[in-house]
């Protein structure tokens, strides 16, 4: 890939150093980034025997602010979109089974919300959609996972 070329690709959203690295081959291999767009999701209900709260809060909070802040601290003048959820609207759904990837997405929200103004003065674009179901969870009785929290990024 050149310099502005598009392209993927993949880490694990809790690990905080496969993070770090993907965003410098994202950097490395484009020469930049113009067009940030996050779509980190983990969501497992809270009571699956997979469940690990501390996983969900790494890939659906820690990970994307940890490339917002890399970003702004390297002054990346770039436009990043987070896709957060419809849920985060609706105050009953911290209570249902889907509590600790609600709330992650929730606190994003509000991060992105209270650093916008701040981060537009070094032409750090912010901008958060909460759109509403993208695939049904439940199938026939079987709970179905985005996947295990490997986040694709494109540039």
């Amino acid at each position: 890939l050149g310099p502005r070329a598009g392209g993927l690709l993949r880490a694990d959203l809790a690990s905080r150093s496969a993070c770090e690295r993907l965003y410098r081959e994202a950097m490395d291999r484009s020469g930049g980034i113009d067009i940030w767009v996050d779509n980190a999701a983990l969501f497992v209900p809270d009571s699956a025997p997979d469940a690990d709260l501390d996983r969900q809060h790494e890939v659906n909070l820690g990970a994307p602010m940890r490339f917002l802040f890399q970003m702004a601290a390297d002054n990346v003048p770039a436009c990043v979109v987070f896709l957060l959820d419809a849920r985060i609207a609706r105050p009953e759904s911290a209570d249902a089974p889907f509590a600790g990837y609600t709330l992650g997405k929730r606190k994003l929200a509000s991060v992105i919300g209270k650093s916008a103004a701040d981060l537009a003065e070094i032409h750090l674009r912010l901008n958060g959609i909460a759109p509403g179901a993208v695939f049904d969870v439940v199938k026939k009785g079987k709970v179905r996972t985005a996947d295990s929290g490997t986040g694709v990024y494109g540039w």
